[in-house]
């Protein structure tokens, strides 16, 4: 084998593309001709540069995190749990005649069993948080902004003479409980009095 193939051979080994008997050529090759046992050893030295490299310092990040996660507040307000509780299942069940029976023709009636599903998953959210309380921080943003889209909807309706503002605002006022209930449990959080807090390296 000539020097061009040997130095193919010394590339192809790097990359683990060699047979035993390519591998024992490419040994006693390079055991008689010096100018190839420079190259492997150049080819060698580039290719550990590349693959090695040194490790980055990193700042340490646990205490800016851990400061900034929030417990459930479940020990000290069982009673927001039992409250919870009580959203969950009586939503659930003013969801369920929504969902199985619908209301008006079959365009009304469709739309109505979508709202029902709607606030079934809604209202099945806070029941798991009641016997969960450590999802409430998860569920909050999500719970959230369903709510406050329902009030935006509902003060739409209410201000076009669409529905009466009474029985509109009853109709919504477990689901508003539900998520005071949600925020009281996930520690009150205030993101908009927060700051990030970004923890030095450490030497």
């Amino acid at each position: 084998m000539d020097c061009h193939q040997i130095r193919d051979l010394v590339s192809a080994r790097l990359d683990g593309r060699v047979s035993d008997t390519e591998d024992r050529l490419l040994d006693l090759h390079l055991e008689v001709c010096p100018a190839c046992r420079e190259f492997d050893l150049r080819a060698w030295t580039l290719h550990r540069t590349i693959r090695l490299r040194p490790v980055l310092d990193v700042p340490d990040l646990a205490g800016a995190i851990l400061t900034r996660a929030r417990r459930p507040r479940a020990t000290r307000l069982t009673w927001i749990r039992v409250a919870m509780a009580w959203v969950g299942v009586a939503g659930i069940a003013r969801s369920l005649p929504q969902l199985l029976v619908g209301s008006g023709d079959d365009a009304v009636g469709h739309l109505s069993r979508h709202v029902g599903a709607l606030n079934l998953a809604l209202f099945a959210g806070f029941l798991i948080v009641a016997w969960r309380p450590h999802r409430a921080y998860a569920l909050l943003p999500v719970a959230g902004v369903l709510v406050a889209a329902m009030a935006l909807g509902a003060t739409v309706d209410i201000a076009t003479g669409a529905v009466r503002a009474l029985p509109e605002l009853s109709a919504h006022l477990i689901d508003v409980a539900g998520v005071v209930f949600l925020w009281l449990l996930a520690g009150s959080p205030r993101p908009w009095r927060r700051r990030w807090v970004v923890a030095r390296p450490t030497s």
